[in-house]
């Protein structure tokens, strides 16, 4: 689990971790055939650099051990830090190869690294956008549905044509024979499709919409704390579009396939919110039920634009098997173990807080979002598990063990 980056939460070690997954680019410089590792002072209008205890060999490209970074940590504190900063300084102003950041870094930073120059940052998870969009779409329960009215500006100037509501959907499953590659047509593969299936009342301006334009789009975010408005925070989200297409009731239709796939939709629907039925009632007269097509999928990273993910690439994904559960994770330790995760995040992270909570988790690791003492900055940090998870169960039961002992101060 997380515990040993609790139990030694070192500026080497968060450098070695981040150094082994190949996701940093810090800047470098060489000095007596040694590579020193450079990070910003949080000021950077200093322009200063200090000189982290770590070096290692430029001959050798692996990291060095947990002895090495020890006897370097040893070795180097008998010079002081003025000295250190000194000679940093030096060493850039006569080498000229540090590279410094003309921008401020979106992602804030997990211990000393300065993300500034990252091609992935902490807010980025192990997953691919596909993986998490799909796994998105299958933990989540409702998401934001828009529809546009064709006629609007006809009728008042002033009016919008888009017309959003927060609305719950359900995944009906079917299969298609897809190619994730469009190039490589004739090697499909039969995979499972799931397309949203939403209920709507008779009534509902979605329905008068889809009379002109058919087409929708239904946004999903992560899962956040309630009276937490997850756009607030500029989370990670998926955009699915695709066209509405009305199932027949019984009464609308004597089609025996029309039957069929009204019956399965509205058993999944009423499976997934159980506490609809009795808003509905038993023979659901007053609503319709929908299913959307999924034709185009967007997902968009914090501070960053829309990317479209290749519809076909988003079908032939898998999901991740935390995520999709991971629901109960979330809740749970966003109400009851808040204290632990604010330890863990503020140490891992180097950073202190006022206020954070944690809006994703996968196998192989979970990511909060924080707000920055006396500032008013949110940071994403994304924290990694020791080893993945290779289930639900195994990562709750290991999480929440965790945050017991940090909340029982046994690291």
């Amino acid at each position: 689990m997380i515990r040993n980056l609790i139990l030694k939460s070192t500026k080497s070690q968060n450098f070695s971790r981040f150094y082994k997954s190949q996701t940093t680019k810090l800047d470098t410089t060489i000095t007596n055939n040694r590579k020193c590792i450079l990070y910003k002072e949080i000021n950077d209008t200093n322009n200063i650099y200090y000189l982290n205890r770590n070096q290692y060999s430029t001959k050798s490209s692996s990291p060095p051990s947990s002895s090495s970074s020890s006897s370097s940590s040893s070795s180097s504190s008998s010079s002081s830090p003025i000295i250190k900063k000194i000679e940093t300084l030096e060493t850039t102003k006569n080498k000229d190869t540090t590279k410094k950041s003309s921008e401020p870094s979106m992602y804030g930073t997990i211990g000393d690294i300065d993300f500034s120059k990252k091609d992935i940052g902490p807010s980025k998870n192990a997953l691919g956008r596909e993986q998490i969009s799909k796994s998105l779409l299958l933990m989540r329960k409702s998401g934001t549905l828009s529809s546009v009215n064709m006629i609007a500006k006809m009728q008042n100037e002033d009016s919008t044509p888009v017309y959003g509501s927060l609305s719950p959907y359900a995944l009906f499953d079917s299969e298609e024979e897809v190619s994730e590659d469009i190039t490589q047509e004739h090697l499909k593969k039969r995979v499972t499709v799931y397309n949203p299936i939403i209920a709507l009342h008779k009534s509902s301006a979605h329905i008068k919409h889809f009379k002109h334009f058919s087409k929708v789009s239904l946004v999903v975010y992560p899962l956040t704390p309630a009276g937490r408005s997850p756009s607030e925070y500029d989370l990670p989200r998926v955009n699915f579009s695709g066209r509405m297409k009305l199932l027949p009731s019984p009464s609308m239709s004597k089609d025996s396939n029309d039957i069929v796939t009204y019956t399965k939709a509205k058993r999944i629907y009423l499976e997934r919110h159980p506490n609809a039925k009795s808003i509905m009632g038993d023979s659901c007269e007053d609503y319709d039920f929908y299913i959307m097509d999924i034709s185009d999928a967007y997902y968009y990273e914090r501070n960053q634009k829309l990317s479209s993910i290749p519809i076909d690439s988003f079908k032939c994904s898998s999901s991740d098997p935390v995520t999709i559960q991971s629901r109960e994770i979330i809740e749970t330790v966003n109400s009851k173990y808040q204290d632990s995760l604010s330890t863990i995040v503020e140490q891992y992270g180097d950073v202190k807080l006022d206020d954070c909570f944690m809006y994703f988790v996968d196998c192989f690791g979970l990511n909060c979002i924080g707000k920055k003492k006396g500032e008013d900055e949110w940071l994403d940090i994304r924290i990694p598990f020791d080893s993945p998870f290779d289930s639900f169960e195994n990562c709750k039961s290991g999480l929440y063990e965790t945050l017991r002992l940090v909340r029982n101060n046994v690291f």
